[in-house]
């Protein structure tokens, strides 16, 4: 492919999902939210500011 000059590409986890019409009409993704970097919060569809109120994480 190099030496054709073509490029590779890998899809990621995910790709399938996100191109499923449930995934790209929910607007209450994180991606999809407007965050206020100077007062750290996101906003929800509906306008209301949303505060962080904690963090998990998740062992496999």
């Amino acid at each position: 492919m190099e030496r054709e000059g073509i490029d590779s590409f890998v899809k990621y986890n995910y790709f399938h999902k996100e191109q499923k019409k449930s995934f790209r009409n929910n607007g209450f993704l994180a991606q999809d939210l407007y965050y206020n970097k100077e007062k750290d919060y996101y906003v929800c569809p509906m306008g209301q500011h949303m505060q962080k109120v904690g963090c998990s994480k998740k062992e496999g």
